[in-house]
């Protein structure tokens, strides 16, 4: 059962996640570019849980993101954390081209190259199929398929 549940919402958020990898990769085929500037860096916990049951709050591992702000094609300023670009390295003010799609400039924009991307989605689909077999698993195990 636990399989079967577990799976299942790890798929869930995996296939959300792959989601907002298309839609950037999409920004890259058919999307606009302009010239972002890194506006500032913000540390990100991930993983960071609350304090439950007893147990201390884990503060979770900090990461680096960049904050990027550049005009898109409608004059609008837009200001959007990259997740895909590492931030080590790069300062304050540094310049980027960012792709984004002019529908959701906030939604799409990334600054990651289209290897990046791939490797990305990539990624993700492998994690898809493997929270897939835990789901397909675990039905054959409570429906008495696969004796335990």
């Amino acid at each position: 059962m636990v399989l079967i549940i577990g799976g299942g919402v790890f798929g869930a958020m995996l296939l959300s996640g792959r989601r907002e990898l298309l839609k950037r990769r999409r920004a890259l085929s058919v999307g606009a570019f302009a010239e972002g500037t890194v506006a500032s860096i913000v540390t990100d916990y991930l993983g960071a849980a609350p304090e439950r049951e007893g147990r201390p709050a884990d503060p979770g591992t900090p990461i680096q993101r960049l904050m990027i702000s550049f005009t898109d094609a409608a004059g609008t300023p837009v200001i959007f954390k990259e997740r895909l670009k590492p931030a080590a390295g790069v300062a304050r003010g540094a310049y980027f081209s960012v792709h984004y799609d002019p529908a959701d400039p906030k939604g799409t924009a990334t600054v990651a190259s289209k290897q990046v991307l791939d490797a990305k989605l990539a990624e993700s689909a492998r994690y898809c199929l493997v929270s897939g077999a835990a789901v397909v698993l675990g039905v054959l195990i409570v429906a008495g398929v696969i004796p335990v």
